[in-house]
């Protein structure tokens, strides 16, 4: 459907209680009006937070007695727009909406992973994923700490591992914003495919292991890895079809001192010197 043009959504799937589609890329730009637009929709559990809602002016119910619901709505409100009792009845306390560090960063990398990667049609585990926050809701493979500063007390994910959990396609540039990942990256032994992206030179904190062998990765090994050095342990990108030449940014991973290993690739060039 386009909607691009409605202003008024009011009770749309109320008692809708089989529907369950998604709707998230829903350009909902000028809808004003959302009262009671999920009202005892009781399947209903998607992820809204793409949605543009800067129009609106009431929320008023809008998710009311949707019994399924329990997502973290990464959502800017415009102020003076009503929302009592958006959430009223919904599953659990988990159902908010949040503009926190957590939701609008590493929530929303982990959401475009997820979404990405067939998480809902292909992992083999997702315990928890999607539900709640990331961190105090135990999703699968992620470990999170602790931490306070200027913004307060929250958690980072510090380690990720969904390591032979078929996930397939491709990896989201949304990636590089899990910037406080500072142990382990493990997406080894998937079904992985399309190129590995650049923005995985972002994750300059991780210092143990870097795993994304035994995939289907093709092109070029990013320069951008080469800005992961504090890497110490293990750097594993064999076992896919990653070609061209062996970048010679590689020599500043100058820590690793465990394994590092590149075989079973369709790589061209010699072994750089600066390696």
């Amino acid at each position: 459907w386009n909607v691009s043009r409605v202003e008024d959504m009011e009770f749309m799937f109320s008692s809708a209680s089989a529907f369950n589609s998604d709707i998230s890329s829903w350009d909902v730009s000028r809808v004003e009006d959302m009262h009671n637009m999920f009202e005892s929709a009781t399947s209903f559990n998607t992820d809204l937070s793409p949605w543009d809602i800067s129009s609106v002016t009431t929320m008023v119910n809008m998710f009311e007695s949707a019994t399924a619901f329990s997502q973290t709505l990464c959502w800017d409100i415009p102020d003076g727009a009503t929302t009592t009792n958006m959430f009223f009845g919904a599953l659990s306390d988990a159902s908010s909406v949040s503009s926190s560090y957590s939701c609008t960063s590493e929530y929303t990398a982990l959401r475009a992973l997820y979404n990405s990667t067939g998480g809902s049609t292909a992992w083999h585990t997702k315990t928890n994923w999607m539900d709640g926050d990331a961190c105090t809701n135990s999703w699968y493979g992620v470990t999170c700490e602790s931490n306070l500063d200027d913004r307060g007390d929250f958690d980072n994910v510090v380690r990720l591992d969904l390591e032979r959990n078929r996930l397939t396609s491709t990896v989201p540039t949304q990636i590089g914003e899990l910037t406080d990942l500072t142990s382990h990256f493990l997406l080894g032994q998937n079904s992985l495919t399309g190129t590995v992206p650049t923005e995985i030179g972002r994750l300059t904190k991780l210092s143990q292991s870097l795993w994304a062998h035994s995939n289907q990765f093709t092109g070029p090994i990013p320069t951008e890895v080469g800005e992961i050095r504090h890497l110490t342990a293990q750097l594993y990108l064999h076992g896919n079809a990653l070609s061209m030449a062996v970048p010679t940014e590689l020599g500043r991973l100058g820590n690793v001192t465990a394994q590092f290993v590149l075989d079973s690739n369709s790589l061209t060039s010699t072994i750089p010197t600066q390696l």
